[in-house]
Parts: structure tokens; C-alpha cells; sequence
């Protein structure tokens, strides 16, 4: 069976603990604005310990231990994936507030605080997660071929994130994520 939009798949097996993961139509690397898209998944799931499904599904609520978010980009479809797992008796409050927090985030936007924060997390954690080891040194660079971006975008990239601004965040948060076609 293939997902198709707007459509839940479930697979139930009998345990303790539910894998959640969803996933929603994004914007691709090749839009104008992806930077604007790449901040708002920093501000929903992206940091680790700062986003709103972190604070509020684990801190808040303690439902799981960990919950993200990414932005996938593949040659035929672009997609916000978000993943978490919870106790079995659990999943669907989990689920539902997963679904409110993008929600309310496409509804309203982000504060200037979170954009603000997020464009100096993203700015300064690219050096560690992305030339921190062969490995992801070789993928970066592979990354950026794939990607046609240029050889000069390490240097580039901080100016492309902080020349988003709230406005622009604001305005664009609903085709960045579009929580409407979705779980």
C-alpha cells in the first residue's frame, strides 16, 4: 500500500511504544524562499532541545523522549517529516498535539524571538553538523554538487538566513508547510 496525501497509514503491532512519524508537503531546496522553509522546521522540530514539539511534547508534557523535525528533499517530492516515538497509550495525544503545534505555527507564525534564535542556531551549528568528520565533510560537499549550489556557499549561506525576516517567515509558512494535505 502507497500513502497518498491527506492519508493515515497504521500498523499495529503489539508493544509498548509507538513509532510516530508524519509527513507533510514542503518547499523544495530550489525555492526562492527555502530559507525561510528551513527556519521555520528550525523553529517547529528542527532544534533539538528549543523547538515547540520539543518543549512542548517532551518538556511539558513528557510524552517522548525525543521528537524532531527535517526538511527532505528528494527529485520528486519535498516533505517536513516528523518523528517521535511515545507509549502505545499515548500515541494518539501525541499525534494530535504534533498536528495542533504545526498548526498553530502555520496559523500564527513565528515570534521575532524564535526566528531570531533560530538563524543564529543555524548559522553556527553548520560547522559542527556539517564539517565535523570525513564523512559529513564528503556529504556536504557532494551535497552542494547535487544541489548546484556553488562552491562559495559555506561563505554565502549565513548571509541567504539572515536576510529572512518575520514578514517574509510569516508569509510564507503556509506553502512551507502545508499541514492541510497530512495526518
Amino acid at each position: 500500500m502507497s500513502p497518498r496525501s491527506a492519508e493515515r497509514t497504521q500498523v499495529a503491532y503489539a508493544l509498548h511504544q509507538t513509532s510516530l512519524q508524519l509527513a507533510f508537503p514542503a518547499i523544495g531546496r530550489n525555492d526562492p524562499e527555502f530559507y525561510a522553509g528551513q527556519l521555520m522546521n528550525d523553529i517547529v522540530g528542527g532544534s533539538r532541545f528549543t523547538s515547540r514539539l520539543f518543549q512542548e511534547v517532551r518538556e511539558k508534557r513528557g510524552l517522548a523522549y525525543g521528537v524532531s523535525s527535517s526538511l527532505e528533499g528528494y527529485q520528486h517530492s519535498n516533505m517536513l517529516v516528523v518523528t517521535t516515538s511515545t507509549r502505545a497509550d499515548r500515541a494518539a495525544e501525541t499525534l494530535d498535539l504534533i498536528t495542533q503545534l504545526i498548526n498553530e505555527l502555520v496559523d500564527t507564525g513565528p515570534t521575532a524571538a524564535e526566528l531570531e534564535a533560530s538563524k543564529k542556531y543555524l548559522i553556527g551549528a553548520y560547522a559542527i553538523d556539517n564539517l565535523g568528520s570525513y564523512r559529513s565533510i564528503s556529504a556536504t560537499l557532494v551535497g552542494l554538487q547535487l544541489d548546484k549550489l556553488g562552491m562559495d556557499y559555506i561563505q554565502r549561506r549565513p548571509a541567504l538566513i539572515e536576510q529572512v525576516i518575520l514578514d517574509q517567515a510569516g508569509r510564507r509558512r503556509r506553502s512551507c508547510f502545508r499541514p492541510g494535505v497530512g495526518p
